[in-house]
């Protein structure tokens, strides 16, 4: 019966390079095969070496080799680790663009159905899918193909819009699902919204699109020409905003000026009237004092005029109203008689009447 035995044989690190001869290692192999069994012959040791050899890894055979001397490290091969695997997305599918001279039909912007994705978002996305050889221009669809929500054929924000849409009716960026016909608001063929157009189609217009036929650019102007336009572009701005300030300035300071000669003038008018029916007041109050006249005063009258043969008078408008001053005395005058009236006082040095100074006739005027 033959017993067996595994042995670890320690060997020298890669980093120390030793080198040991055939004859080493094979004597190493012989005290491991001695301690473990009972070996009838050399050849059998040779096996057993041959049979861990065999069970070895890549980078164990390799330090072997470099002991023995036969073959650098640095040119066995190694393990090598495994390359990862990175999933590429799916590119969402689009409808096709025909470029030929032919009026394409509603069809053509259309994805077909088998090519439609269920296993992500079936929203309809009409981004980047202008075809401009229509007036207005036309849209083709894509699928929007993000990650669905769980329980839905739609992507979150899909979702959200197909739900705002549902509550407040706000078309703004849905465009329903590629699975179902376009609403009638897209800007697609055989929608309403086309029907209400007066579509025009001319085939020498470059469909703009990323998957389409690139429309040639013209050449770049120069950067400084470019950077003095831009430059031009700001001044002209600055000019026209200070004009647009000073003309809204200029309109607030005409508006002002407006209210405040209205305002003014109205005013001047307040106290013109005032002023009239003050005039009419006094014209009235006169006239009902000459009316009034008593019989005595008339005849005092009469007598002063009697004795009196010529005074002279003269005419003075004092506050408003107009007297007759004769020798220093004022009386009330009558316009429309254009006579004299009652006796009011002594005319003052300010032109004001003295109503407590007594009448004085012509000789004690003349005396004075």
């Amino acid at each position: 019966m033959i017993y067996t035995k595994t042995v670890s044989i320690r060997l020298p690190k890669l980093r120390k390079m030793n080198t040991i001869s055939s004859n080493d290692i094979l004597a190493s192999s012989s005290c491991a095969s001695t301690s473990s069994m009972n070996v009838s012959s050399v050849g059998d040791g040779v096996d057993r070496i041959i049979e861990s050899l065999s069970a070895a890894t890549p980078q164990q055979l390799a330090t072997i080799w470099a002991i023995l001397g036969r073959r650098q490290v640095s040119e066995l091969p190694t393990e090598k680790a495994p390359k990862k695997v990175v999933s590429k997305p799916m590119k969402a599918p689009t409808a096709p663009v025909f470029l030929s001279d032919e009026t394409p039909t509603s069809a053509s912007y259309r994805i077909p159905t088998a090519s439609i994705n269920h296993s992500l978002c079936v929203g309809r996305s009409l981004k980047g899918g202008a075809d401009k050889r229509w007036s207005p221009i036309v849209y083709r669809e894509s699928q929007c193909a993000s990650p669905l929500v769980p329980g839905s054929d739609l992507c979150l924000t899909c979702s959200k819009r197909a739900e705002k849409f549902a509550e407040t009716s706000d078309k703004k960026d849905w465009n329903g699902r590629v699975t179902e016909e376009p609403p009638g608001w897209a800007h697609m063929l055989g929608t309403e919204w086309a029907a209400g157009k007066k579509m025009k189609f001319s085939s020498s217009e470059v469909v703009s699109d990323s998957d389409s036929v690139k429309e040639e650019m013209p050449a770049p102007a120069p950067v400084k020409e470019t950077k003095k336009a831009t430059t031009e572009s700001k001044e002209a701005k600055a000019e026209a905003k200070k004009a647009a300030a000073e003309a809204k300035e200029a309109e607030k300071k005409a508006k002002a000026e407006a209210k405040e000669a209205e305002k003014k003038a109205k005013a001047e008018a307040k106290e013109a009237e005032k002023k009239a029916k003050a005039d009419a007041a006094a014209a009235k109050k006169a006239e009902k004092k000459v009316k009034s006249v008593t019989p005595k005063a008339e005849a005092k009258v009469t007598a002063a005029s009697t004795e009196v043969t010529e005074v002279v008078g003269e005419l003075k408008l004092i506050d408003g109203t107009l007297y007759m001053i004769k020798t220093g005395n004022v009386y009330e005058y009558d316009e429309l008689s254009e006579t004299a009236g009652d006796y009011v006082g002594r005319l003052t040095a300010e032109e004001t009447i003295d109503t407590e100074a007594e009448e004085k006739t012509a000789e004690e005027s003349d005396t004075d």
